[in-house]
């Protein structure tokens, strides 16, 4: 093998990018493992994290980064964070292992979310041993359930590390810190939200009967609530509001 090549961003889908954010550790990380796979994740993490850091959407200008190079507190629960994201990204956006994102969005239909799952990324034809793992059933939305939690559980709790140690970070550090890590509560709860919905109403279509119709209708609820609360979340600048939602839609 004389080289290899990385995707660093989904195109023209939605613009998304790991340049100018946190994420841009994953393009320096996968440079250092081309170049020593041996090397420690750790080691990779803490050399970006001695590196200036691009203020989101700034368009890469100069006089918008920021250094944290003095912030040892903020450098070690960054570094947690992000040698976790791994444990939380494939809890929140995959179910079961198994792709359930569309181009780490949402799917915004029960159809899409099947796709994904089964017709477009399936998982069986890759491994057997995922045969039957996504039944509509009792047993795998109980399955299904602590994952998601998990998930979110993990990442509340690095958000609450990263904010507190943002205390001595100026500005516009310290705002693209707390927002950065809010966002990725929201995505990692709005995620959870579509999953419970999306698999009840799936369980409740393989067998209908009251309690499945009924706890369909509660998911379903749950992510209308889920829904509103970051549209509303969306329409607000993260500096005029604590980090973490008002509403626990949980």
């Amino acid at each position: 093998m004389e080289g290899v090549i990385a995707r660093t961003d989904w195109e023209v889908i939605s613009d998304g990018s790991v340049f100018d954010t946190l994420n841009f550790a994953n393009l320096t990380g996968f440079a250092g493992l081309a170049q020593n796979p041996a090397v420690e994740t750790a080691d990779l993490i803490m050399a970006q994290l001695g590196a200036p850091i691009w203020t989101a959407l700034s368009g890469g200008l100069d006089e918008d980064r920021f250094s944290i190079a003095d912030q040892t507190d903020l450098r070690a629960a960054l570094a947690a964070a992000l040698a976790d994201s791994w444990e939380i990204m494939p809890k929140s956006i995959f179910v079961l292992r198994q792709v359930f994102h569309e181009d780490c969005m949402v799917p915004d239909t029960l159809r899409k979310a099947n796709m994904m799952l089964e017709e477009i990324h399936g998982l069986v034809e890759w491994d057997p041993s995922a045969m039957g793992a996504l039944a509509p059933n009792e047993a795998t939305f109980a399955v299904l359930c602590p994952e998601k939690d998990a998930a979110l559980a993990l990442v509340e709790r690095h958000a609450d590390s990263v904010v507190s140690a943002t205390a001595s970070l100026s500005e516009p550090g310290r705002s693209q810190m707390i927002e950065t890590f809010d966002l990725w509560v929201h995505y990692v709860r709005i995620f959870r939200l579509c999953a419970r919905a999306c698999f009840a109403v799936r369980t409740m279509l393989a067998s209908p009967a009251d309690a499945t119709r009924v706890r369909a209708g509660a998911e379903i609820a749950s992510l209308d609530t889920g829904r509103a609360a970051l549209a509303a979340r969306l329409e607000h600048h993260p500096t005029k509001r604590n980090y973490r939602s008002d509403e626990d839609v949980r």
